[in-house]
Protein backbone atom coordinates (compact mmCIF):
# COMPACT_ATOMS: atom_id res chain seq x y z
CA UNK A 1 0.00 0.00 0.00
CA UNK A 2 1.43 3.03 -1.12
CA UNK A 3 2.28 6.01 1.84
CA UNK A 4 1.07 9.66 1.37
CA UNK A 5 1.93 12.62 3.21
CA UNK A 6 -1.05 15.05 3.55
CA UNK A 7 -0.38 18.70 3.46
CA UNK A 8 -2.64 21.43 4.98
CA UNK A 9 -3.18 24.80 3.91
CA UNK A 10 -5.92 25.65 6.05
CA UNK A 11 -7.68 27.77 8.31
CA UNK A 12 -7.92 26.71 11.91
CA UNK A 13 -4.92 24.36 11.92
CA UNK A 14 -1.73 25.70 12.95
CA UNK A 15 1.89 23.57 13.86
CA UNK A 16 2.31 20.14 12.47
CA UNK A 17 0.44 16.89 13.68
CA UNK A 18 2.20 13.40 12.67
CA UNK A 19 -1.05 11.12 12.46
CA UNK A 20 -1.48 7.28 11.89
CA UNK A 21 -4.52 6.46 10.09
CA UNK A 22 -5.93 3.03 12.18
CA UNK A 23 -5.32 -0.05 9.38
CA UNK A 24 -4.43 2.35 6.68
CA UNK A 25 -0.70 2.08 6.79
CA UNK A 26 -0.71 5.95 5.69
CA UNK A 27 1.02 8.72 7.55
CA UNK A 28 -0.45 12.23 7.89
CA UNK A 29 1.64 15.49 8.33
CA UNK A 30 -0.27 18.73 8.95
CA UNK A 31 0.82 22.11 8.78
CA UNK A 32 -1.41 25.56 8.09
CA UNK A 33 -1.26 28.73 6.07
CA UNK A 34 -3.90 30.55 4.82
CA UNK A 35 -4.13 33.46 1.77
CA UNK A 36 -6.17 36.76 2.72
CA UNK A 37 -8.02 38.80 -0.13
CA UNK A 38 -8.80 42.21 0.06
CA UNK A 39 -12.72 43.33 0.75
CA UNK A 40 -14.71 41.92 -2.04
CA UNK A 41 -11.71 40.62 -4.13
CA UNK A 42 -11.07 37.48 -5.72
CA UNK A 43 -6.91 38.70 -6.76
CA UNK A 44 -4.16 36.98 -5.07
CA UNK A 45 -1.98 39.93 -3.79
CA UNK A 46 1.13 39.29 -2.25
CA UNK A 47 1.39 42.72 -0.98
CA UNK A 48 -1.66 42.11 1.22
CA UNK A 49 -1.16 40.85 5.22
CA UNK A 50 0.96 38.40 5.61
CA UNK A 51 0.73 36.36 1.93
CA UNK A 52 4.25 37.12 0.67
CA UNK A 53 4.94 34.68 4.05
CA UNK A 54 2.50 31.91 2.73
CA UNK A 55 3.47 32.65 -0.87
CA UNK A 56 7.17 31.85 0.14
CA UNK A 57 6.17 28.49 1.47
CA UNK A 58 4.49 27.45 -1.28
CA UNK A 59 7.42 28.36 -3.47
CA UNK A 60 9.75 26.50 -1.51
CA UNK A 61 6.84 23.11 -2.00
CA UNK A 62 5.80 23.50 -5.71
CA UNK A 63 9.70 24.70 -6.55
CA UNK A 64 11.04 21.59 -5.61
CA UNK A 65 10.57 19.35 -8.68
CA UNK A 66 11.11 15.82 -6.99
CA UNK A 67 8.19 17.32 -4.20
CA UNK A 68 5.80 17.96 -7.50
CA UNK A 69 6.42 14.72 -9.36
CA UNK A 70 4.64 12.90 -6.45
CA UNK A 71 1.57 15.01 -6.03
CA UNK A 72 -1.44 13.21 -6.38
CA UNK A 73 -4.58 16.01 -6.23
CA UNK A 74 -4.34 19.34 -4.93
CA UNK A 75 -7.38 20.99 -3.27
CA UNK A 76 -8.41 24.25 -2.78
CA UNK A 77 -10.60 25.81 -0.33
CA UNK A 78 -12.12 29.18 -0.14
CA UNK A 79 -14.48 31.05 2.68
CA UNK A 80 -16.09 33.77 3.30
CA UNK A 81 -17.02 35.48 6.72
CA UNK A 82 -20.94 35.45 7.55
CA UNK A 83 -21.70 38.82 6.93
CA UNK A 84 -22.85 40.71 4.09
CA UNK A 85 -25.16 38.77 1.05
CA UNK A 86 -25.06 35.08 1.30
CA UNK A 87 -25.64 34.37 -2.13
CA UNK A 88 -23.22 37.10 -3.09
CA UNK A 89 -20.41 35.90 -0.28
CA UNK A 90 -21.24 31.70 -2.47
CA UNK A 91 -20.20 33.32 -5.64
CA UNK A 92 -17.34 35.05 -3.77
CA UNK A 93 -15.77 32.19 -2.64
CA UNK A 94 -15.65 30.67 -6.12
CA UNK A 95 -13.46 33.40 -7.07
CA UNK A 96 -11.26 33.56 -4.57
CA UNK A 97 -10.76 29.43 -5.26
CA UNK A 98 -10.37 30.23 -8.91
CA UNK A 99 -7.56 32.61 -8.11
CA UNK A 100 -6.00 30.95 -6.15
CA UNK A 101 -5.69 27.92 -8.81
CA UNK A 102 -4.95 30.38 -11.84
CA UNK A 103 -2.30 31.96 -9.36
CA UNK A 104 -0.77 28.22 -8.91
CA UNK A 105 -1.12 27.23 -12.72
CA UNK A 106 0.46 30.51 -13.54
CA UNK A 107 3.50 30.54 -11.33
CA UNK A 108 3.86 26.92 -11.19
CA UNK A 109 3.30 25.70 -14.96
CA UNK A 110 4.89 22.12 -14.53
CA UNK A 111 1.74 21.38 -11.66
CA UNK A 112 -0.91 19.26 -13.36
CA UNK A 113 -3.92 21.59 -13.27
CA UNK A 114 -6.52 18.68 -14.13
CA UNK A 115 -5.77 17.40 -10.48
CA UNK A 116 -6.38 21.02 -9.04
CA UNK A 117 -9.72 21.19 -7.56
CA UNK A 118 -11.87 23.94 -6.40
CA UNK A 119 -13.75 23.55 -3.03
CA UNK A 120 -15.46 26.88 -2.30
CA UNK A 121 -17.06 26.96 1.28
CA UNK A 122 -19.03 30.07 0.97
CA UNK A 123 -19.69 31.50 4.47
CA UNK A 124 -17.88 29.99 7.78
CA UNK A 125 -20.43 29.61 9.96
CA UNK A 126 -18.47 26.70 11.77
CA UNK A 127 -15.24 29.04 12.18
CA UNK A 128 -17.78 31.87 13.51
CA UNK A 129 -19.06 29.68 16.08
CA UNK A 130 -15.45 28.32 17.14
CA UNK A 131 -14.30 31.56 17.71
CA UNK A 132 -16.93 33.29 19.83
CA UNK A 133 -16.97 30.05 22.07
CA UNK A 134 -13.16 30.81 22.31
CA UNK A 135 -13.82 34.67 23.08
CA UNK A 136 -14.62 35.30 26.73
CA UNK A 137 -15.37 38.97 25.71
CA UNK A 138 -18.07 38.55 23.51
CA UNK A 139 -21.21 40.21 24.75
CA UNK A 140 -24.19 38.53 25.48
CA UNK A 141 -22.22 35.38 24.21
CA UNK A 142 -24.87 32.90 25.33
CA UNK A 143 -27.39 34.39 23.70
CA UNK A 144 -25.03 34.61 20.64
CA UNK A 145 -24.02 31.09 20.46
CA UNK A 146 -28.06 30.01 21.14
CA UNK A 147 -28.93 31.86 18.12
CA UNK A 148 -26.35 30.33 16.13
CA UNK A 149 -27.32 26.67 17.57
CA UNK A 150 -31.37 27.37 16.94
CA UNK A 151 -31.29 28.98 13.88
CA UNK A 152 -30.66 27.18 10.46
CA UNK A 153 -31.16 30.27 8.36
CA UNK A 154 -28.40 32.28 7.86
CA UNK A 155 -29.70 35.13 6.80
CA UNK A 156 -32.56 35.34 10.30
CA UNK A 157 -29.06 34.53 11.89
CA UNK A 158 -27.86 37.81 10.63
CA UNK A 159 -31.09 39.80 11.37
CA UNK A 160 -31.20 38.51 14.95
CA UNK A 161 -27.01 38.79 15.70
CA UNK A 162 -27.79 42.81 14.54
CA UNK A 163 -30.76 43.16 17.00
CA UNK A 164 -29.15 41.87 19.98
CA UNK A 165 -29.12 44.39 22.53
CA UNK A 166 -29.32 46.94 20.08
CA UNK A 167 -26.41 45.22 18.10
CA UNK A 168 -23.24 45.42 20.98
CA UNK A 169 -22.79 41.56 20.15
CA UNK A 170 -22.65 42.45 16.33
CA UNK A 171 -20.28 45.13 16.40
CA UNK A 172 -17.75 43.49 18.55
CA UNK A 173 -18.26 40.53 16.41
CA UNK A 174 -18.04 41.83 12.97
CA UNK A 175 -14.78 44.27 14.46
CA UNK A 176 -13.03 41.65 16.24
CA UNK A 177 -14.04 38.03 14.84
CA UNK A 178 -14.82 38.26 11.46
CA UNK A 179 -11.93 39.74 10.12
CA UNK A 180 -10.24 36.33 11.29
CA UNK A 181 -12.36 34.25 8.80
CA UNK A 182 -12.62 36.73 5.62
CA UNK A 183 -10.67 36.65 2.79
CA UNK A 184 -9.12 32.68 3.55
CA UNK A 185 -7.81 30.37 0.76
CA UNK A 186 -7.21 26.34 1.91
CA UNK A 187 -5.14 24.23 -0.05
CA UNK A 188 -4.58 20.38 0.33
CA UNK A 189 -2.23 18.63 -1.52
CA UNK A 190 -1.87 14.83 -1.07
CA UNK A 191 1.56 13.62 -2.37
CA UNK A 192 2.55 9.92 -2.88
CA UNK A 193 5.48 9.12 -0.73
CA UNK A 194 8.07 6.29 -1.68
CA UNK A 195 10.03 4.84 1.24
CA UNK A 196 13.19 6.52 0.11
CA UNK A 197 11.23 10.55 0.22
CA UNK A 198 10.15 10.37 3.94
CA UNK A 199 13.10 12.25 5.19
CA UNK A 200 12.96 14.38 2.64
CA UNK A 201 9.41 15.37 3.09
CA UNK A 202 9.81 15.92 7.19
CA UNK A 203 12.55 18.41 6.85
CA UNK A 204 10.37 20.30 4.50
CA UNK A 205 7.48 20.52 6.22
CA UNK A 206 9.73 21.27 9.64
CA UNK A 207 10.85 24.48 7.23
CA UNK A 208 7.10 25.17 7.28
CA UNK A 209 6.55 25.48 10.46
CA UNK A 210 8.99 27.74 10.86
CA UNK A 211 7.50 30.18 8.41
CA UNK A 212 3.96 29.95 9.74
CA UNK A 213 2.52 32.86 10.30
CA UNK A 214 -0.72 34.16 11.20
CA UNK A 215 -2.39 37.66 11.24
CA UNK A 216 -5.94 39.03 11.64
CA UNK A 217 -6.98 40.97 8.99
CA UNK A 218 -8.81 44.37 9.23
CA UNK A 219 -11.38 45.00 6.37
CA UNK A 220 -15.29 45.98 5.70
CA UNK A 221 -17.59 43.42 5.50
CA UNK A 222 -17.75 40.68 2.80
CA UNK A 223 -20.64 41.90 0.47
Amino acid sequence: MKKHTLIYICLFLTGIANLYGQGTGKEVSEYSHMLHFRFNRSVVDSGYANNRETLTVLSSLFSDSALVARIDSIHIYAFASPDGNGVYNDRLTHRRATAVKGYLVWKYPHLNQHRIYLRPQGENWTGLRSLIEQDSNVPDKEEVLTILDENSNNDKKKQLLRYLNAGKAYRYIQKNLLPELRNASICTVWIKQNHHSGKQIEEKTVAVKQDSIFSPVTTEQEE
